[in-house]
């Protein structure tokens, strides 16, 4: 997770059978209460970046993290 002036980048790597196999959803929140997804479509790449604009913090405080389903 890097923070720059204007975004907070929320950057993983998945693996091949995770883009098919799986739901992957990256969340932020600015309380730790309430999450807002942002759903990772299933194709390439392969290395996920996500900007989460800095306009949404509250306090200073934004939260990201990422939730992964296999139905």
């Amino acid at each position: 997770t890097v923070l720059d002036a204007t975004n907070l980048k929320f950057t993983y790597t998945r693996t091949a059978d995770s883009k098919t196999s799986t739901t992957q959803t990256v969340q932020w929140s600015t309380d730790l209460s309430t999450w807002n997804p942002i759903v990772v479509p299933s194709g390439d790449p392969d290395t996920v970046t996500i900007d989460i604009p800095r306009a949404n913090e509250s306090g200073g405080k934004l939260f990201t993290r990422l939730n992964v389903v296999k139905p």
